[in-house]
C-alpha cells in the first residue's frame, strides 16, 4: 500500500487536472516572493503589492514541478521521493497538512478553499488502480512516445504528439 500511495501522490503531482488556481483578494496586501525577480526595468523585486479585488493566479502545474521544492528531478516521475525520506522542502499548504506528504502538493488547492473531495479522490484512485492492476495486464507500447500536457479550458489533457491528428494539433498550439 505504501508503494501504491507513493505512485498516486507522484502522479497527481506531475499531472494535476487543473493547471491553475484563481483567487480574488479581499484586501490590499503584499506578496513576499521566495526568490527575488528582476523586473522589466532591471530592478530586483522581492515582494509584489496586491490591491483589493485583484485576481491572482497560482500555477499548480509550475509549483508541483519546482526544483527548489522537489529537487533536481522535479520533472521526472519518481514515486521514491515519497518513500525514501528525501528532504522535500515542507511548505504547508493549509488544510492538506493533515495528510502529511500530500500537504506539499498544490494539486487539491489548500486552506479553506481547498478541494473538499480530496480524501474521496485519493480513496477512489486507490480502489480503481488496485482493481485495474488485479484484473488486467499492462505494458508499454512499442516505440517511444513523448507525453505533453495540452490545455482544454481550465484543465490539462495528456497529448501524445506523434499520434495526434492535424486538427487537434492546430487547436492546441
Amino acid at each position: 500500500m505504501l508503494w501504491l500511495n507513493a505512485c498516486i501522490k507522484e502522479t497527481v503531482r506531475l499531472h494535476p487536472l487543473a493547471q491553475s488556481l484563481f483567487r480574488q483578494t479581499a484586501q490590499d496586501d503584499v506578496l513576499p516572493l521566495a526568490e527575488p525577480i528582476i523586473t522589466s526595468d532591471g530592478k530586483s523585486c522581492s515582494q509584489v503589492p496586491i490591491a483589493k479585488g485583484q485576481v491572482v493566479m497560482a500555477s499548480i502545474y509550475t509549483y508541483n514541478r519546482l526544483p527548489s521544492v522537489w529537487g533536481d528531478d522535479a520533472d521526472e516521475w519518481n514515486p521514491n521521493r515519497f518513500l525514501d525520506g528525501r528532504d522535500i522542502k515542507q511548505t504547508s499548504l493549509g488544510v492538506m497538512r493533515i495528510c502529511m506528504v500530500l500537504s506539499v502538493l498544490l494539486t487539491f488547492s489548500a486552506s479553506i478553499r481547498g478541494c473538499i473531495g480530496w480524501r474521496f479522490a485519493v480513496m477512489e484512485l486507490q480502489s480503481v488502480v488496485t482493481e485495474l492492476l488485479s484484473e488486467f495486464e499492462f505494458s508499454m507500447p512499442k516505440g517511444v512516445y513523448r507525453l505533453q500536457h495540452g490545455p482544454a479550458g481550465i484543465v490539462l489533457i495528456p497529448i501524445v504528439p506523434e499520434r495526434q491528428s492535424k486538427e487537434l494539433k492546430s487547436r492546441c498550439l
